[in-house]
């Protein structure tokens, strides 16, 4: 379902990218279990990813139809060249920077 995406994505824009609410889950449009990653990894319990958590979403995030009918500005992350190990992502870090196309 397209909803659970565009909702994840305006709930990062809504908040100027300090917490993004995602892993949505239910049944029609009932949704429930959600969690939250802010931008500190503060708060929200263990499964807070953090500024790493917000990066994985982008990661695999496409802007479907109703992100665009809302007007949700493009999200990029800015990948490290395929030679750089990969230990960032391994000790929590933040796995990309960000950059809007707006």
């Amino acid at each position: 379902r397209q909803t659970p995406q565009a909702f994840s994505h305006f709930t990062f824009c809504a908040t100027a990218g300090e917490k993004i609410v995602v892993d949505v889950q239910g049944v029609g449009d009932l949704f429930t279990d959600p969690q939250v990653h802010t931008r500190d990894g503060k708060g929200f319990g263990v499964g807070n990813g953090g500024a790493r958590g917000v990066a994985l979403f982008f990661a695999t995030h496409r802007c479907n139809r109703i992100c665009r009918c809302m007007g949700l500005p493009r999200f990029r992350t800015l990948r490290a060249p395929a030679d750089d190990p990969p230990s960032d992502l391994d000790d929590g870090a933040a796995a990309a920077d960000a950059s809007y196309d707006g």
